[in-house]
């Protein structure tokens, strides 16, 4: 159980390390604010996807859809 806890730790550590510096360089351009909310708003939706199946048990049929595409 540590170790999987640790592995989690260690891995947003890792999105952390890679997003900051990234925001840093796109905050001098003039569509930040666009690029920010964007990718804000992609993953409110993405967490609304995944609260909506897990908790109330409803299947959206996104992976479905997303296989039978060949997206997956």
């Amino acid at each position: 159980m540590v170790g999987f806890n640790l592995g989690v730790e260690i891995g947003q550590l890792g999105i952390i390390v890679i997003a900051f510096p990234l925001l840093f360089l796109l905050s001098r351009l003039k569509q930040y604010y666009i690029i920010v909310v964007g990718f804000s708003l992609l993953l409110m939706a993405i967490s609304a996807y995944w609260i909506i199946e897990r908790a109330f048990g409803y299947d959206l049929k996104l992976h479905t859809w997303l296989l039978e595409k060949g997206i997956l």
